[in-house]
C-alpha cells in the first residue's frame, strides 16, 4: 500500500488501530494524521480525544494513552512523531535482545482498544525484523514515504490544481516538468508550496498559463537553469546573463551554480551522444530518466553546441570549480562560462 492509497482509505472510514510510516518524506506523514484526526475525532472532541508526541513517551505513559477509555464514547487519537521504537538494537545481539524491554508494549499493540487509533512516524529507516514492526504489521498498517520523481510529478500536480479548481495549460505543465525533471528527488512540501504559488497566482483565472508558471519559478535554481541553457544555445547573451545573475542576486551560491551548469552541460553531451548513436528523443528520455519534452527540448539545445565545445566547456568548468574553492574566482568567472558558451 502506497502513503496515498492509505490517506484515500483512511478518508473514506476505514481505520485500522495503528500505523507506522517511515522513511524521508514528511509531507504525507503530516497529510496522514490530519486525515486520521477528521476521520476520527469531530471537532469538539479534539482537545480530550487527542494526544501528540514529538518523540517516544515512557512505555508506561503510552500504554494508558492507549488504554485511557475516552469521555463520553468517543475516540481517542495518538501520535508519536520521530519515535525510534522500531530502530535496530544499538548492540550486535540482534533484534529479538532489542525487544526484551518491548515485551509489554508488544503485547499492548496485539490488543489496542477499538476505540484507540495509534500513529508511529519514523524518519529513519526502520528494522523489520523486530517485534514491535511485526506486531504494527499485523495490526494495523506499515507504509514507507518513499520521495517523489520527477517523472512520477505530473498526475500529482494536475490533480492538485484539480483541488485549487484549476486547470493547467499543457506548455506551462510542460515547463513545470522540465525544471523538476532535474531534481533527483523532489520535496513533497516544496511542490505543494510551488503549486500552491501557482494556482494564487491566477487569481481568479480558472486556467493556469505558462506566464503564471514562469513567473511563480522564476527563483527555483533547476529551472532557471535550464532556461539560462537554452537562452546560450540561442547565442542570446543578454538573456542568459541575466538569468544567471537574478540567481546570484537572490543569494545562490556560485559553487551550486556551477554544479548546475555542469550538470546540465554533461547531460547535453551525452544526449548529443546518444543521437550520433541514432538514438531518438524518446529513446533518450527512456535513458536518462527524463519526460520526453524535456528529452526533446534537450536533444534540440544539445544539436546547437559542437561536441569539441561542449567539452571545451567541461574543462573551463573544472577550472573555475578550483579556483572558486580556493577563493581565486567568483560571479566574474561564472560569467566567463555563460559568454564562452553563447559564443557558440
Amino acid at each position: 500500500m502506497t502513503i496515498r492509497e492509505l490517506i484515500q482509505t483512511i478518508n473514506r472510514g476505514k481505520l485500522e488501530a495503528v500505523y507506522l510510516l517511515f522513511g524521508e518524506e514528511r509531507y504525507y506523514a503530516r497529510q496522514a494524521e490530519k486525515a486520521l484526526i477528521e476521520a476520527a475525532l469531530p471537532p469538539e472532541d479534539r482537545d480530550m480525544g487527542l494526544r501528540i508526541f514529538e518523540q517516544d513517551p515512557s512505555v508506561p505513559e503510552l500504554m494508558q494513552a492507549i488504554e485511557s477509555m475516552p469521555f463520553f464514547g468517543g475516540k481517542n487519537v495518538i501520535i508519536v512523531r520521530d519515535t525510534k521504537l522500531f530502530r535496530a538494537g544499538k548492540n550486535d545481539a540482534g533484534p529479538e535482545a532489542s525487544d526484551k524491554s518491548d515485551t509489554r508494549l508488544f503485547d499492548c499493540l496485539q490488543h489496542i482498544p477499538d476505540y484507540t487509533h495509534l500513529l508511529f512516524i519514523a524518519g529513519d529507516k526502520v528494522d523489520k525484523r523486530r517485534k514491535l514492526f511485526k506486531a504494527v504489521e499485523k495490526a494495523g498498517a506499515v507504509v514507507e514515504l518513499v520521495p517523489l520523481k520527477a517523472r512520477d510529478s505530473r498526475e500529482w500536480v494536475q490533480e492538485r490544481l484539480r483541488e485549487e479548481g484549476k486547470t493547467i495549460a499543457p506548455e506551462a505543465l510542460d515547463y513545470l516538468m522540465t525544471g523538476l525533471s532535474f531534481m533527483p528527488q523532489i520535496s513533497m512540501g516544496f511542490l505543494d508550496n510551488e503549486t500552491q504559488k501557482i494556482a494564487l497566482h491566477t487569481g481568479e483565472r480558472q486556467r493556469v498559463s505558462l506566464d503564471d508558471v514562469e513567473a511563480t519559478l522564476a527563483g527555483v535554481p533547476e529551472v532557471n537553469i535550464f532556461a539560462m541553457i537554452d537562452a546560450m544555445s540561442q547565442k542570446n547573451i543578454t538573456l542568459a546573463l541575466r538569468l544567471l545573475d537574478g540567481q546570484l542576486a537572490t543569494g545562490e551560491p556560485p559553487m551550486r551554480m556551477l554544479m548546475l551548469i555542469a550538470r546540465q552541460t554533461r547531460a547535453l553531451l551525452y544526449a548529443k551522444e546518444l543521437a550520433a548513436d541514432g538514438k531518438t528523443s524518446q529513446d533518450i528520455a527512456k535513458i536518462l530518466g527524463l519526460h520526453p519534452f524535456v528529452a526533446e527540448k534537450m536533444l534540440g539545445q544539445a544539436r546547437r553546441f559542437s561536441e569539441g565545445k561542449l567539452k571545451q566547456i567541461l574543462i573551463m568548468i573544472s577550472d573555475v570549480d578550483r579556483a572558486i574553492k580556493s577563493g581565486r574566482a567568483g560571479n566574474v568567472s561564472l560569467e566567463g562560462i555563460v559568454i564562452e558558451m553563447c559564443r557558440g
